[in-house]
């Protein structure tokens, strides 16, 4: 049997999961450590996993970028457990936290179990120079050409918008099926949007054709008495383009505010943003917002509002169940 053996399991826009099997019969004080990443808004982040084999055994967690992250981690060796899911608001380059165990002495010969799952939330709230030194890649400058022979208009607030059947098609599910049945807006090559505003529809275009979503971080202006260090953001451009793209089943559009709007969640925003996640169907961000929620509140689905929303809120039930499992004394591997 191989000392060591080390998954990665999943790996998203902005989680990535990973499993490590190790025997500690390693000299007192001998560290093993393994390294796996995930690339979030542009840039690659390097985690460092390691443990430290002594009495008892020190598992830490390195990161390459600071930044905000709700990590998960668990252990188990010879039915003894260590669970931890913990909020790191400021995840400082090449900074750790280090978690003891209760595990069996080194020397013997017990499988030790490990399981992480991080999910990174961006920069943090306050402002680093450190983070902010290197621009992310920009898509500024691709063409916005989607005025190039279009097929088709989309009217919002009395004003056009210019587009191709084709391209509308492949990436809305519900645009696919209109234009292939004979409906009013199919022969008109034309309809008419009143549910969401020409800001929302125009980002939403944009997205598809150049791939460009830097309009969902529109400039804010700070807070009247709100600490100067703190940045600003905006939530509602990225809200109501989430609501398009789950009312007009459009999912790259969809995944892509979900993104954004994970890398914006706070304590004075993440209840509002939990509600649309569940309202819009949002699984990957309403499952983030209860994470966050459990570590900020440091208890256990017991937040009162929490507890009320699972009770009619599928979504928030089927979150807080995800968490629970990462909490029970039980690691499974496959």
């Amino acid at each position: 049997m191989a000392s060591s053996v080390f998954n990665l399991v999943h790996v998203t826009h902005n989680t990535v999961s990973v499993t490590w099997q190790l025997l500690p019969h390693r000299p007192d004080g001998f560290t093993t450590l393994e390294s796996f990443a995930l690339v979030s808004e542009t840039y690659p982040i390097t985690f460092t996993i390691s443990v430290i084999h002594r009495d008892p055994t020190t598992i830490t967690l390195q990161s390459s970028r600071n930044g905000r992250a709700i990590v998960k981690l668990s252990a188990e060796c010879a039915g003894r457990f260590y669970t931890e899911v913990t909020l790191l608001d400021h995840w400082k380059i090449y900074s750790f936290f280090t978690i003891e165990g209760i595990f069996p002495p080194t020397g013997t010969a017990q499988t030790l179990r490990i399981s992480c799952i991080i999910t990174w939330l961006g920069p943090p709230i306050l402002h680093d120079e450190r983070y902010h030194t290197v621009e992310p890649l920009s898509l500024a400058n691709v063409p916005f050409d989607n005025q190039n022979n279009p097929d088709f208009k989309i009217i919002v607030d009395g004003q056009t918008l210019f587009a191709h059947k084709a391209i509308l098609a492949r990436h809305s599910h519900m645009l696919d099926t209109m234009f292939r049945v004979p409906m009013k807006e199919a022969n008109e090559n034309r309809m008419i949007i009143e549910d969401f505003d020409y800001s929302t529809m125009a980002i939403i275009l944009k997205i598809i054709y150049t791939g460009n979503s830097s309009d969902l971080n529109p400039p804010v202006s700070p807070v009247k008495g709100e600490s100067p260090g703190i940045i600003p953001i905006d939530i509602e451009t990225a809200l109501m383009v989430l609501s398009a793209a789950h009312q007009y089943q459009m999912p790259m559009v969809k995944t892509i505010a979900e993104y954004n709007l994970q890398m914006k969640i706070r304590d004075d925003n993440v209840m509002k943003i939990l509600e649309m996640a569940e309202l819009y169907r949002a699984e990957k961000l309403c499952f983030t917002c209860v994470d966050y929620i459990t570590v900020r509140q440091e208890m256990i689905a017991g937040h009162p509002i929490l507890s009320e929303m699972s009770k009619t809120r599928p979504l928030v039930k089927a979150a807080l169940g995800d968490l629970a499992l990462h909490l029970v004394k039980l690691v499974k591997f496959r």
